[in-house]
């Protein structure tokens, strides 16, 4: 059972409805979860088994997953996790921290669980 996340920040940033992870059918084939585009300044949903992952805005592959410590600081509960240690080699987790806005470029963003999706 996949999680529904939203992201807001100070600066009026806004990204609803994003359903992270995956369903009961699909959990062995997809798992979203949020990455930066630097290319386009965008948080897109990926999908993290994609061996090829490229920006569904601009069709780049210059992503950053909002796990890696570049674009996060976490820190509080947290918001989401989701095990893909087998086939990614780690674990997928979301905090109530700080993460880089792709609108006003401040580590302002903040992601907030709103409930479940199957």
């Amino acid at each position: 059972m996949g999680s529904m996340i939203n992201a807001k920040c100070k600066c009026g940033y806004v990204k609803e409805n994003m359903c992270l992870g995956g369903g009961m059918m699909n959990f062995t084939t997809e798992c979203s979860f949020p990455y930066y585009c630097e290319d386009c300044n965008s948080l897109v949903e990926v999908n993290v088994y994609d061996a090829n992952k490229k920006c569904p805005e601009c069709n780049s592959n210059n992503l950053i997953s909002y796990d890696d410590r570049k674009i996060c600081k976490p820190k509080g509960r947290e918001v989401f996790s989701w095990n893909v240690s087998d086939e990614i080699g780690k674990e997928l987790t979301l905090s109530e921290g700080d993460y880089l806005c792709p609108d006003c470029g401040k580590f302002n963003l903040r992601f907030e669980h709103y409930g479940c999706w199957d």
